[in-house]
């Protein structure tokens, strides 16, 4: 008699086990492709700063004007001191005679290496004055003119990540060459022949003197003069800067019972937040423009562009709490020819912002009769003067006589903006219930299903600020059927639509009609703005401007 033990295998069961360990195998690939992926979506940006070539060239004419300018009166009272044969010397009183134009002057983006750009200034003249004192009693001191003939100076700019979050600027590589010089005694106090022994030491040691020193001191301007371009950026950005004017916009006209409750302010509840005091709470929101990446130079034919990405998240100040979500990839395109700087929103600032805003409790309304002596009178079932809810709606009168009524709106979700192709959308859904009420007793007459679209209706000022205003595309509100609920007609429904749909309207007018302002700096500035959409984003374009004002005077107290 055969044993169980010894009984034959299955022949499917050499296949069962190779599926078993493929399925395996991809479960364990699968998980590592979702972690990758996660890392990638937490390091994308929700805005991108692109400076092109084309502002790279304007920032290069705009320095090169300013050090042409201020090179033509620099006197450097002390350069450098040291010993030569056991002989002091101090070089001082370095001043510039001439400086002519030069015939190359470019600025180079170079893409994946660390140092992102380069400066080259090619092929132009340079004369200037320096004196020398030794210690020879013989010869205390020797005044030189010196020409120096086809200069080529040139030094690398590497954008690093600080701690902070911010562009960190180095400039480095640094390189003074010039192709011929002349070396003249203009004024001395010493024998001929002590004169041009100093003389020759002195042109043989000219090319260090130029390298080690001067060349220093122009990467230094350069170095500082981005820094301060960008340092005047903070990380953390106020989303309003000012007390807002807000624009009531214009009461509807179905009643004035309704007219009236669109223009109250007050909310008495502490998860609902009126108008006027939201924007004072939007006031502690910020924009987060840390860079979430090393700023990277990008080859997109028939251009390069500098690539500055940063986070992008609106935030309420000291908020523990980050969105749940993160900001989906913008998709590599050139952007608009000519254009200095493209400045790239995805979905991501807006939807954060509403996040937040919904997590605080600043997009649900609480209309009472404690919200303000108006609504005291309007929010009653019975009254005299005919301004109330119960004549609008005379069920309630009926039934709950000498009542105070309340309206409670709620979100469902957090609103999602949705970026298209040619415009931006905010959605949402949410729960509007109305009760009466005295003293403990509160009673739900009415609740609705809501379900509605905006369009924001953006727009770009002259003076560089985002606005909007907000327009319903879409608004369906469907009664729920639930005993004890009264039952109304279509037209007091719309009554009711239309109060909410004011007081939604007002309180996204009360920030869009504000105004964002972009992030610009002292030096630098932002001019001839103008706004598209493309690729799912959200463009501004501009044209770069400095204060050349400010990088005379950082000039000035940097070269001397």
């Amino acid at each position: 008699m055969k044993s169980a033990y010894n009984a034959p295998r299955p022949p499917c069961l050499p296949w069962l086990l190779c599926y078993c360990l493929l399925v395996a195998a991809w479960n364990v690939e699968a998980r590592r492709r979702s972690r990758l992926e996660s890392i990638a979506a937490a390091n994308n940006p929700g805005i991108i700063l692109r400076i092109t070539n084309d502002g790279f060239m304007y920032l290069k004419d705009t320095i090169e004007s300013v050090l042409r300018h201020q090179l033509s009166r620099v006197r450097i009272a002390h350069v450098q001191n040291g010993t030569f044969l056991r002989v002091r010397f101090a070089l001082h009183d370095f001043t510039i005679v001439r400086v002519s134009p030069a015939a190359v002057a470019n600025v180079e983006l170079r893409p994946q290496l660390t140092r992102q750009i380069r400066l080259v200034v090619d092929d132009f003249d340079f004369s200037f004055t320096i004196s020398v004192s030794t210690s020879l009693r013989n010869c205390p001191v020797v005044t030189f003119l010196v020409h120096l003939l086809h200069c080529t100076f040139s030094q690398s700019i590497q954008l690093k990540l600080s701690t902070s979050k911010q562009i960190q600027v180095t400039a480095d590589q640094c390189s003074f060459r010039f192709a011929t010089s002349d070396v003249e005694v203009a004024e001395y106090d010493c024998k001929k022949g002590l004169t041009n022994i100093i003389k020759n030491i002195f042109a043989k040691r000219l090319h260090q003197l130029m390298q080690e020193n001067f060349c220093q001191r122009l990467a230094s301007f350069t170095e500082q003069t981005l820094t301060r371009v960008v340092q005047d950026i903070p990380v953390k950005l106020p989303l309003y800067k000012q007390q807002p004017q807000i624009r009531r916009p214009a009461s509807f006209n179905r009643t004035s019972a309704a007219a009236d409750m669109k223009r109250s302010n007050n909310v008495n509840n502490n998860n609902s937040v009126s108008v006027d005091d939201m924007t004072a709470l939007l006031r502690d929101f910020y924009v987060d423009l840390g860079l979430t990446k090393v700023p990277a130079v990008v080859n997109a034919p028939p251009t390069k562009y500098l690539m500055i990405a940063m986070k992008g998240e609106i935030v309420k100040q000291n908020s523990a709490e980050a969105a749940p979500f993160r900001p989906k990839r913008i998709g590599n395109t050139p952007g608009r020819r000519g254009a200095m700087m493209h400045l790239i929103f995805t979905d991501f600032p807006i939807n954060s912002m509403l996040y937040h805003m919904y997590r605080a409790g600043m997009l649900d309304y609480k209309l009472s009769s404690e919200s303000s002596p108006k609504m005291a009178n309007f929010l009653r079932t019975t009254c005299d003067d005919l301004m109330c809810v119960g004549f609008g709606i005379p069920e309630l009168e009926m039934r709950f006589p000498n009542h105070d009524v309340e309206a409670d709106f709620r979100l469902h979700n957090p609103p999602r903006a949705v970026f298209s192709s040619d415009q931006v959308s905010v959605e949402f859904d949410g729960q509007l219930d109305l009760y009466v009420t005295r003293g403990l007793y509160k009673q739900l007459v009415f609740s609705y299903d809501i379900s509605a679209e905006i369009d924001p209706q953006l727009s770009l000022d002259n003076d560089g600020q985002l606005r909007g205003k907000a327009r319903f595309k879409r608004f369906e509100m469907k009664p729920k059927r639930s005993p004890g609920q009264l039952q109304l007609v279509k037209l007091q429904n719309e009554i009711i639509g239309d109060v909410l749909k004011s007081l939604v309207e007002a309180k996204l007018n009360a920030i869009l009609e504000n105004g964002f302002g972009l992030p610009q700096s002292k030096v630098l500035k932002l001019d001839k703005a103008a706004m598209n959409m493309e690729k799912n984003a959200l463009w501004l374009t501009a044209d770069l401007s400095l204060d050349e004002h400010e990088l005379q005077q950082l000039a000035a107290d940097t070269i001397k």
